[in-house]
């Protein structure tokens, strides 16, 4: 099992996430925001200063995690893929495989293989040709494919030389949509998933519904390890805990994570869950 961590979840400080991660016994790690900037608009400057940290650290970089095409689908998207072609810079410097994007909210009047959505996932996908980048779909629990039948669907519509998808059970849950996102659909979609992303979610209803440290929500964890074992699942599986011991996050940090104040007090709760999910890859194992 390859674990990585998303590292504002613990950290925005570069260094100390790194030193985290090599304690942790970890091979890579996940960006999202660094030193409170978006990792995705970190200049080339910064972004060669981090490169080589990595180096001396002997540390590497497995996703960089845009909020590319997090925004409605109606409209002008040139400014989103401004953000995606940098995003793409960022990840080549790095010598990153992987440029996280969503699929736009989720709105009633789109089908999964929407045309609007269909012909952006398109452009997006000239945007990666001919470099060493693929993009990764992230079923958000807001957008248009939150579940793993949606992205099925849509994946008979992209361009999988550039696109594949990242996979994240506890959004549908979270989201009020799926009580159970383990099922044969997610299981027709192993295939074409390339990273995971774990949170262990409790929903009561739109009003009442949190993350709880590993173990203690809905999310069937140990049944997510062993179903990704048994189909030959080779990718990372990424911390995104988004719990902390000293509070709960509101619904606008929950929407666009990052900064300081989200990764305040943020280790403990990924390597309390970096644990949790070895042991149950060893108790899978016995």
């Amino acid at each position: 099992m390859r674990l990585t961590f998303i590292t504002d979840e613990a950290t925005q400080d570069f260094c100390q996430a790194i030193s985290l991660a090599k304690r942790l016994s970890l091979e890579a790690i996940e960006l999202r925001t660094v030193q409170g900037k978006p990792c995705s608009l970190l200049t080339a400057p910064e972004c060669q200063e981090l490169k080589a940290t990595l180096d001396a650290g002997e540390m590497r970089v497995c996703c960089v995690a845009s909020p590319v095409y997090k925004c409605s689908v109606r409209g002008s998207l040139n400014f989103e893929l401004e953000k995606l072609q940098h995003a793409i810079l960022v990840a080549e410097i790095l010598e990153c495989p992987y440029v996280r994007i969503f699929s736009f909210w989720r709105d009633n009047s789109l089908l999964p293989s929407d045309a609007a959505i269909v012909e952006n996932m398109e452009l997006a996908a000239d945007c990666v040709r001919g470099t060493s980048v693929k993009l990764l779909i992230e079923n958000g629990r807001r957008t248009c494919h939150a579940t793993a039948s949606e992205l099925v669907r849509l994946s008979t519509f992209i361009d999988l030389d550039c696109i594949r998808f990242l996979w994240d059970p506890a959004n549908p849950i979270f989201g009020g949509i799926e009580k159970d996102p383990l099922g044969s659909d997610f299981i027709d979609l192993i295939p074409l998933i390339a990273h995971v992303h774990v949170k262990d979610p409790i929903y009561e209803s739109d009003s009442n519904r949190t993350y709880v440290r590993f173990g203690e929500g809905q999310l069937d964890i140990p049944k997510l390890l062993h179903t990704l074992q048994e189909h030959n699942y080779s990718g990372f599986l990424s911390v995104e805990s988004h719990w902390r011991t000293d509070r709960q996050f509101t619904p606008e940090e929950l929407d666009m994570p990052g900064g300081y104040e989200f990764s305040r007090n943020g280790t403990e709760s990924v390597v309390d869950s970096i644990r949790f999910l070895r042991m149950q890859n060893d108790n899978s194992s016995d």
